[in-house]
């Protein structure tokens, strides 16, 4: 979801209409509406509302199992546990995206869960990072999608920290290998030992 413009009247609309569906019983719009609202309030950088209503949208939709909730619900929670400094909690949130994504074949949903997984494991090994951001990448440019603005600016925040500390050179080289990378091999990639 792309959030832009008048942040907090998305807000108060969010929580005008979660309002309304918990009154209705509706706990399938209840959890739309919380993944609204909290990817609005990490739009922001209002983490801590943000985190709360994510966790409980993605509880929501964990219960119902609902696939398309829990891909998306795992891939921003896992960005506010990003953001927040926990990147073992977000790779875990990721890893939890990009599988279910994969399984139920919600090719969009696993470009982003590559990117989560990118950013969230990019200290401990750049080079593999690298890897994820280019086969996102590929993954993107196949289905003819572009980032949203927020995934946008980290992506591109992580790729100019790893040009950084991989060189420029050895980063491209990396970043082409994982845009020549096939479904099987991305997905050792990206689970490595949890697969």
């Amino acid at each position: 979801m792309d959030v832009q413009g008048d942040y907090a009247a998305a807000a108060r609309d969010a929580a005008e209409a979660l309002s309304l569906y918990r009154q209705a019983g509706d706990r399938r719009e209840s959890g739309t509406i919380l993944g609204n609202l909290g990817y609005t309030e990490l739009s922001t950088g209002d983490l801590v509302p943000a985190r709360s209503h994510l966790i409980e949208s993605l509880d929501i939709a964990r219960a119902l199992n609902d696939s398309y909730g829990v891909v998306y619900g795992a891939f921003n929670l896992g960005l506010a546990e990003y953001l927040g400094g926990s990147a073992n909690a977000a790779e875990d949130l990721f890893a939890e995206s990009f599988s279910l994504a994969r399984r139920v074949m919600m090719k969009p949903g696993i470009a982003y869960a590559l990117i989560g997984l990118a950013m969230a494991g990019s200290q401990g090994d750049p080079g593999r990072a690298a890897r994820l951001h280019g086969a996102a990448e590929a993954a993107l440019a196949a289905l003819g999608e572009t980032v949203d603005p927020v995934e946008a600016r980290l992506r591109e925040r992580d790729c100019q920290r790893l040009r950084s500390v991989l060189g420029p050179e050895a980063f491209a080289a990396e970043y082409a290998a994982g845009q020549s990378l096939s479904s099987e091999e991305i997905f050792v990639l990206a689970l490595g030992q949890r697969a």
